[in-house]
């Protein structure tokens, strides 16, 4: 393969105040290495069979794809896509006008925003924000120093963890717990293979579903039929009246100091709910 190197001597390279400017797309059939004291702008897409790398930011109009890895000890943005074979990384942030996906892992040391979905073969982590107006689906974690947000779903094969809200415009489902320090909302339902804790408050469309039996202050909760007053098993699931006619399927969580509410959906207001030891 022939690695490629684009420094200040690469020809069409245009330097401006504050970045590099190349008029044309970028291809390469090896690595690409990108060596320069600013960001770069590429006006088409950039493109290489082995991995990426850049020394500050990269910016692409259109796609960047790799074959390897794509890193960036500042920010990766894309007018189009961002695709590789191996991780994608970024010091700073990565954005992109279409989606966002890797084989592996994808992490940013500040934000990363797709408007389509974000998919890794791996985890996904950012000390800040994750955002996508699809889909963030990730085989293994999904990690946020603050928020989580999708248009659509939320779907991890390990555990979620947010230091601000989760919101998913459809379902949550993750195949660990599901953590965070605000609240959760989901327009759909809310599914985990952990335990469930919130800081704030729980709100669904569909149903709520934890594998895990689950305490909060010491006692156990318990799981109640909202339409009456009968109590079940925990991890049982309570059906009745409107919920049975809609065929939604809900598990109730009760703790102390705490109010059930039904609404259009369910809500459980102000509840920190950890995994029972």
């Amino acid at each position: 393969m022939n690695d490629l190197i684009i420094d200040k001597n690469y020809e069409g390279l245009v330097e401006n105040k504050f970045n590099y400017k190349l008029n044309e797309s970028v291809q390469c059939e090896g690595n690409l290495k990108i060596v320069l004291d600013k960001f770069l702008i590429v006006d088409g897409y950039i493109e290489a069979r082995g991995s990426i790398k850049a020394s500050r930011s990269i910016k692409a109009d259109e796609s960047i794809k790799a074959g390897g890895s794509i890193k960036a000890d500042e920010s990766i943005e894309a007018g189009g896509s961002i695709k590789a074979g191996g991780f994608i990384e970024a010091g700073w942030s990565i954005k992109a006008g279409g989606s966002i996906k890797t084989d592996e892992s994808i992490e940013a040391g500040w934000s990363i925003k797709a408007d389509e979905s974000i998919e890794a073969g791996r985890s996904i982590k950012a000390d800040e924000s994750i955002e996508a107006g699809w889909s963030i689906k990730a085989d293994g974690s999904i990690e946020a120093g603050g928020s989580i947000k999708a248009g659509g779903s939320i779907e991890a094969g390990g555990s979620i963890k947010a230091g601000g809200f989760i919101e998913a415009g459809w379902s949550i489902k993750a195949g660990g717990s599901i953590k965070t320090d605000e609240s959760i909302e989901a327009g759909g339902s809310i599914k985990a293979g952990g335990f469930i804790e919130v800081g704030w408050s729980i709100k669904a469309g569909g149903s709520i579903l934890i594998a895990k039996q689950l305490q909060t202050e010491n006692e156990r909760l318990k799981t109640e039929n909202v339409m009456g007053d009968k109590l079940c098993p925990i991890g049982q699931t309570s059906t009745c009246g409107y919920w049975a006619k809609q065929q939604k399927q809900i598990v109730v969580l009760q703790a102390k100091n705490s109010k059930l509410k039904l609404l259009n959906a369910f809500y459980i207001e102000r509840l920190n709910l950890k995994a029972r030891t």
